[in-house]
């Protein structure tokens, strides 16, 4: 599942790259109750915040994987 998390959130990040790089202004989304925000930021973020949370609860598992 975490994967598949990943790989949304990185294909999101670079769409949202291409589609900020191909348009005269950056594309905003807007959410309920929110001031609009940069697509492209926010996907960013999350993806950072994703990762971080990934590596840090898999760390001690990472660092004694007998996988050679």
């Amino acid at each position: 599942m975490a994967d598949a998390v990943l790989a949304f959130l990185a294909t999101n990040v670079v769409l949202s790259g291409i589609a900020d790089w191909m348009s005269p202004q950056p594309v905003m989304v807007g959410l309920p109750g929110m001031a609009p925000l940069n697509w492209h930021t926010t996907t960013s973020v999350l993806l950072v915040v994703y990762l971080f949370v990934h590596v840090v609860r898999r760390q001690a598992r990472l660092r004694h994987s007998r996988v050679r």
